[in-house]
């Protein structure tokens, strides 16, 4: 959970917040709702602005999407409008593909914000021969200042991996 100190709003200072959810096969539908309700539940305790906090969501399985994008969504409402038409993805699990496609989204923030990327995990991530390891995958985000957040899902939630992002 992110806390902000007594008597700092979230109104007083910049971030962008992505958040990657896992949306792959091995994600029940109800595991999908609670990473929803997640980000919904962070979000009613920020000022989200163009100026103030941004929220944005990449959803991932063999194919990553930018589904929240920080302009875009910049009220509670439109981000929670958004959430509630997403459907449940199927396919493997390519983490380091939306680690990848993470990066690109920093790479166009803004400078005066804190980065922070909550990513959403319930197992190892699917070996594949063009897979790349998570540690050498979110290096470039370690150089852009971002930091990271692991929240395993469920019974299956992979320590080694967490640990690793």
């Amino acid at each position: 959970m992110i806390c902000i100190s007594p008597g700092l709003k979230s109104s007083d200072f910049a971030a962008d917040i992505l958040f990657l959810v896992d949306n792959s096969d091995f994600v029940t539908n109800e595991e999908f709702e609670s990473q929803l309700d997640f980000i919904k539940s962070i979000a009613r305790k920020m000022h989200i602005s163009p100026e103030g906090t941004r929220v944005g969501m990449i959803t991932y399985n063999f194919n990553p999407k930018l589904i929240v994008d920080f302009e875009s969504y910049n009220t509670a409402e439109k981000l929670f409008s958004r959430l509630d038409e997403l459907p449940k993805g199927l396919g493997s699990r390519r983490l380091d593909l939306a680690i990848d496609l993470a990066r690109n989204v920093f790479a166009n923030s803004r400078q005066n914000a804190a980065k922070v990327m909550v990513v959403f995990a319930k197992g190892r991530q699917l070996t594949d021969p063009s897979s790349r390891s998570l540690s050498e995958v979110i290096k470039p985000l370690v150089r852009l200042d971002v930091v990271t957040l692991a929240v395993g899902i469920g019974q299956d939630a992979n320590i080694q991996q967490l640990t690793s992002i």
